[in-house]
């Protein structure tokens, strides 16, 4: 009972220590951690029922807005499931609706593109009907220079208003993301374990809406003993044993082992992903895992037998 209070608390302060959490100061904190890997080290790490461990969502997102605003709408709350791009809030967006909306209509209004295109097939006859006459002389080369130059006009007047056509489908798709900029979908799966804001309330800059936490896979936090270094790799797969009155036996796979050794404890961190598509298994439990390499086992186990 002792020993598995102790491997809880030590685990969830390394965690904790790691993330930068907390209000004490870094010093107060190192020391806490120091105290904390003396006490896991005086015989914590080697036991017959394996590393002591932490089952830990494999992702916490605390999810905002690309702007301010008033909050219009919150779709879901704490405890909902939700999938990667799915809306679950949205921001006042009249002001922005209405310039999509606008900004469509002028996109679509090609009258200026028309009327453009029609005076320079019209020039553009007048000049052809006239190059034969100004060889024979019966028109003046001032009468064709000006019909010339009309004919350059239609043809500036045409690209100006297909400029201006193209520059207003620009413009619509600028408001098209401005609106999207009001919309707030989340970025993974996962299930919410906070609703910070509430329809009505004013979203200020960088004040989150919610966090979503991503609980398939899992993320299965330890600190093997220092006799393991080479001998547990990423790949390797360990036993997960849940702690009662839970309870349950899991496979997870090793994907990352640190490489900074902690000194006071003699440790190092490893991190295994653990599938749970059925999300029978919550973030937070204690565990216990032993891994299933022979080489890994029997290292364990020797280091057991001589700390008994």
């Amino acid at each position: 009972m002792i020993s598995g209070l102790r491997d809880a608390i030590y685990l969830r302060l390394r965690l904790w220590f790691r993330r930068g959490r907390g209000e004490l100061s870094v010093r107060v904190a190192a020391l806490v951690l120091g105290v904390a890997c003396s006490l896991y080290g005086a015989g914590a790490i080697a036991q017959p029922d394996g590393l002591a461990c932490l089952v830990d969502a494999s992702a916490r997102v605390k999810v905002g807005a690309a702007v301010t605003g008033l909050m219009a709408e919150v779709m879901v709350d704490r405890g909902d499931l939700v999938r990667a791009g799915q809306l679950v809030a949205r921001l006042d967006s009249e002001l922005e609706a209405a310039q999509v909306a606008l900004m469509l209509a002028k996109s679509q209004n090609d009258a200026a593109v028309l009327t453009a295109r029609n005076q320079l097939e019209f020039t553009s006859r007048k000049v052809e009907r006239l190059r034969p006459l100004i060889a024979s002389k019966a028109v003046t080369e001032a009468v064709y220079d000006e019909a010339r130059t009309d004919m350059s006009g239609a043809q500036a007047r045409l690209k100006d208003a297909e400029r201006s056509l193209e520059q207003a489908g620009l413009e619509l798709r600028r408001s098209e993301a401005q609106l999207r900029q009001r919309e707030v979908r989340s970025p993974i799966d996962g299930v919410v374990t906070e609703r910070l804001l509430s329809s009505g309330e004013y979203r200020y800059e960088q004040a989150p809406i919610m966090t979503i936490a991503r609980i398939d896979p899992l993320y299965v936090e330890t600190y093997a003993p220092i006799e393991l270094i080479g001998r547990v790799r990423v790949g390797s797969r360990a036993a997960i044993e849940i702690e009662a009155p839970v309870g349950g036996s899991y496979t997870a796979t090793v994907t990352v082992v640190d490489s900074v050794i902690d000194a006071a404890s003699g440790t190092f961190g490893v991190r295994l992903s653990m599938p749970n598509p059925d999300r029978t298994v919550s973030a937070g439990l204690r565990c216990r895992l032993r891994f299933e390499s022979a080489e890994a086992r029997s290292e364990l186990d020797a280091d057991t037998a001589v700390k008994r």
